[in-house]
């Protein structure tokens, strides 16, 4: 028995068969491919190689069978007879195809990355197509080579017309590159962190070198190397030559350099070995360390070496009271002083010879001892000359409580005996005889605060700096005082008190910056301070200064 089908059945099947064939047109993958990378062109025999690569994303709703890349080139312009076009190979490691790389799994539509495959490789020129003006483009889901093959691909796409790449233009140039160092800048600060000595470029500043191609064409991927060599070292058996190590290989390598073109290097922080803390060094660049380029001069690559720099020490900071080293000081530096030039003492009032004692003056500590003669103060000439002498001043200085700080110096103060006899006698010449008749002068008061800085030498406390400064109140007796007050303008006191002044200071500055008296003090101090040495494993003492009332000393650390 027929069934007689009706016209709305008909109606609805035809409807239902529509739906269904547009939802499955819909439903398709979709290849879009751009241009991730472009290197720079360079020679390679008879060939002209360019770093390249391609990315493709399935767009679609439906995951892409495997499918393949081809590459495409067309000479635009410049030095051809023909404007040439074709496909060139594209390489890619780990395909057997070297002209077209390919996928061997569907492409998953959906979200990056999984969405997308990329083709990183070489598109390999003939350098025949040298000075052209080019460009290359590559296409996804390619047909090339391949006899009757349906011209819009394998992959049946819900858009056929956005398969290709845009357009990379080149000019390819066939020669040799000439890599060589246009300039670097000095390294910044070190500091020691750990077992090595590192850059601090936390300041700014650092260590960087600009790499130019002077050569007639583009060179490829390269790095470079920093080396070093130790012009005077800080330590016994340290190696003098070395490569800077501890470089990442991206902040040391550029993909290529264009004809002209010039790369700074800006991320070279400089990295050496802990056993090179105070060494005197210097450093220069190696270009294309790996000779991964064939140039035009191989032998320019060395840039020059750098100034010379230092490399710090492993140096750490103590502070620590004074009271024990200023008293070792001040018992080290003890003495006395005595300062006579009068052949006295005397009551008689004429004289027939000058009473003048050389070699009675001395200066002592412990049992170093110089002798001297102070000079003799001279006021008036010929039948008015007088004649000042030095009788029998004595101070002592120093002692275990005599040091103090003062300021960023360590100091002590002197206080000479004062009250005896009159400290200064005048004499008068008048031929043939000499005459008690100028004023004699006493000393109401006399002293000095002498000061010195500490310091490190050889590395040991010590000090350097020494300044004196003495306090001198003399008085004239009677009519002598108002004759030099009134008429004399002071012309005795004053010259009188400056003699004795510079005395007094060149001495104790030239006693206590002798070799002998510093190394006394020196040797003092360092044996107070050698039980330290061991339990806070000091190397050698480096810098020293006052704070407050402590010393703060920093030394380099045994390692």
């Amino acid at each position: 028995m027929t069934r007689r089908v009706k016209t709305g059945e008909i109606l609805l099947v035809a409807v239902v068969m529509t739906v269904l064939s547009a939802a499955t047109a819909f439903a398709l993958p979709d290849l879009v491919a751009w241009v991730g990378h472009r290197g720079v062109p360079v020679e390679r025999g008879d060939q002209i190689v360019i770093p390249f690569s391609v990315t493709v994303q399935n767009r679609g709703t439906e995951p892409a069978p495997p499918f393949k890349i081809s590459v495409e080139y067309e000479v635009v312009s410049g030095g051809m007879a023909t404007l040439r076009s074709g496909a060139v190979p594209f390489t890619v490691s780990g395909q057997s195809d070297p002209w077209h790389p390919r996928t061997t799994s569907p492409l998953p539509n959906g979200p990056p990355p999984a969405s997308t495959v990329t083709f990183t490789g070489e598109v390999i020129l003939t350098s025949t197509l040298s000075g052209a003006e080019i460009r290359i483009r590559a296409l996804a889901d390619s047909t090339a080579g391949e006899e009757f093959a349906d011209p819009v691909g394998r992959v049946r796409e819900s858009d056929e017309t956005n398969n290709h790449t845009p357009w990379v233009d080149l000019r390819p140039t066939t020669g040799s590159p000439d890599l060589v160092l246009r300039s670097q800048t000095r390294p910044a600060y070190f500091n020691i962190e750990g077992r090595n000595i590192v850059e601090d470029r936390s300041r700014g500043g650092g260590y960087s070198a600009t790499i130019e191609n002077r050569g007639n064409a583009p060179a490829g991927p390269f790095s470079i190397a920093v080396e070093y060599e130790v012009v005077q070292a800080g330590e016994p058996e340290v190696p003098t030559h070395g490569l800077v190590a501890i470089i990442p290989m991206e902040d040391r390598s550029v993909e290529g350099l264009m004809v002209g073109g010039t790369h700074t290097f800006n991320n070279l922080v400089l990295r050496f070995p802990d056993t090179l803390v105070g060494s005197r060094i210097k450093i220069r660049i190696r270009i294309d360390d790996a000779n991964a380029v064939n140039e035009t001069d191989e032998f320019n690559n060395e840039g020059p070496w750098s100034p010379l720099f230092f490399l710090p020490r492993r140096i750490e900071s103590r502070t620590i009271p004074g009271t024990l080293l200023l008293r070792s000081l001040g018992a080290a530096l003890r003495g006395s002083i005595h300062l006579n030039n009068f052949a006295g003492p005397t009551s008689d009032f004429q004289l027939d010879n000058e009473p003048f004692r050389e070699n009675d003056s001395w200066i002592r500590v412990g049992s170093w001892e110089e002798r001297f003669t102070p000079e003799r103060f001279i006021y008036g000439s010929g039948a008015t000359e007088s004649r000042y002498y030095l009788n029998d001043i004595n101070g002592d200085f120093g002692g275990p409580g005599a040091m103090y700080f003062w300021g960023e110096k360590i100091a002590m103060k002197t206080v000479f005996e004062t009250g005896g006899d009159h400290e200064i006698r005048g004499w008068e010449y008048t031929w043939p005889n000499w005459y008690d008749s100028p004023p004699d002068v006493d000393l109401t008061r006399i002293e000095l605060v002498v000061a010195l800085r500490p310091i490190i030498r050889d590395g040991r406390l010590s000090y350097d700096r020494v300044t004196v400064a003495p306090t001198i109140e003399l008085t004239l007796h009677g009519f002598w005082e108002f004759i030099d007050e009134a008429f004399l303008s002071r012309g005795i006191q004053d010259p009188l008190r400056n003699m004795m002044h510079t005395e007094i200071r060149n001495k104790f500055e030239a006693l206590l910056m002798s070799e002998e008296i510093r190394r006394l003090a020196e040797d003092e101090m360092e044996r107070i301070i050698a039980p330290s040495r061991v339990s806070m494993r000091i190397k050698k003492l480096t810098s020293v200064r006052v704070t407050g009332d402590a010393l703060t000393i920093s030394y380099e650390v045994e390692p």
